[in-house]
């Protein structure tokens, strides 16, 4: 977006300094022709006032032309040619995740705003050509007033009057036969308003809204993805932890996740809608970093309950074997002791049922190759 500006801010310019300079040389060259008969009668100055009406006809059909096609040009890039042709790419956009839905970067809207002021700028180039009339007379008027300054220079320097008869001010005169230029609209104001003008600026900002529909059709595609990263990540997995869910659901809920990275990682990264190039690689990478979210929280959770039962085994063996160890000081500590070790031999089962899904839960974090505290991984491999 900020490259199209720039480069057609570049070539305004460029056009400006041509039109200028074009424009100048006819002024010099009509300025040159006048000074034949400058001097002459009312009839000729008529003649003459005509003469430049005609030219300045001429100069506003080719502004007017250059306008229209340039205008034409950037409606054939939008909306294409009369005969039908493609569409070239005139714009990249990007598809990001900034929202609570895929968006275009920069969005449709955005994209016709500048258009329009392209378009509008465009046409404000032509505002560097003044009427050619008003050129000349200003032209004329400083070489008038430029003779006159020699004039009075010379005089001082002399110290005599200048004896020659004073020139008329043609400047002034100029227009008065007619209608004076300065009342009449710029070529900018005239064109600007051209029936034809408008005409086309229509249809380029008919074009640009017209591949609204097709881009709110390609962004629904992506809508299959949409509980990646519209759904409350933490709130979901404090739910699934107190519904104390099988290990099998996490395993399910793991590759869920990893089945949807391939998925979006499969979609096609750039696509073409008329005259924009639409490139997803930034939506793909942001799911894709919902989607390994999603599977670190899951892993978070798992290491957390698997730490949390085996810590608990460890505090359970801990605690038994200080108690069995210690020296009674009594029959009543005795005899609790031998009630200890009655009840560990009764729950040898229960205890020994708590291994093995313990033992699950860290193949399954071993499945997807989780880092795990190395002094964890000791522990657990160090039980019965």
């Amino acid at each position: 977006e900020a490259e199209f500006e720039q480069t057609q801010k570049e070539h305004r310019e460029m056009a400006r300094d041509k039109l200028k300079a074009a424009h100048h040389e006819i002024v010099v060259t009509m300025k040159r022709i006048y000074e034949f008969f400058m001097y002459d009668s009312q009839d000729i100055q008529r003649e003459w006032k005509q003469f430049v009406e005609r030219i300045e006809k001429d100069i506003d059909d080719a502004l007017r032309t250059t306008v229209k096609r340039s205008l034409q040009e950037i409606s054939k890039a939008i909306i294409g040619d009369v005969k039908g042709g493609e569409v070239g790419q005139l714009f990249l956009v990007n598809v990001v995740l900034e929202t609570q839905r895929p968006e275009l970067k920069p969005s449709i809207l955005q994209l016709s705003q500048m258009i329009n002021n392209v378009s509008k700028e465009l046409i404000t180039v032509i505002s560097v050509v003044p009427r050619l009339e008003e050129a000349l007379i200003e032209a004329i008027r400083e070489e008038e007033e430029r003779e006159a300054k020699e004039s009075e220079e010379r005089e001082k320097k002399s110290g005599k009057p200048n004896k020659d008869k004073p020139k008329p001010r043609i400047a002034d005169n100029m227009g008065a036969v007619g209608d004076p230029a300065d009342l009449r609209p710029s070529f900018y104001d005239m064109i600007s308003n051209d029936h034809d003008i408008l005409k086309v600026m229509v249809q380029i900002m008919t074009g640009m809204s017209s591949i609204q529909e097709e881009v709110t059709k390609y962004l629904y595609r992506w809508d299959k993805y949409n509980n990646i990263y519209q759904l409350d990540k933490d709130a979901f997995i404090r739910r699934f932890a107190k519904a104390n869910r099988p290990l099998s659901q996490f395993d399910a809920e793991i590759q869920k996740y990893k089945d949807s990275q391939s998925l979006i990682q499969n979609e096609e990264t750039t696509t073409t809608i008329k005259f924009i190039k639409v490139d997803c690689a930034p939506l793909k990478t942001a799911l894709g970093a919902h989607c390994n979210e999603w599977q670190k929280k899951f892993f978070t959770l798992l290491n957390t309950m698997a730490c949390t039962e085996l810590d608990a085994l460890y505090e359970m063996f801990a605690s038994s074997m200080k108690k069995i160890k210690a020296a009674p000081t009594s029959l009543d500590m005795l005899g609790e002791q031998l009630n200890l070790v009655t009840k560990l031999q009764a729950e040898e089962g229960l205890t020994v049922a708590k291994f093995e899904p313990l033992q699950a839960q860290y193949a399954l974090l071993e499945k997807y190759e989780v880092s795990i505290k190395e002094e964890e991984v000791e522990r657990h491999a160090n039980l019965p």
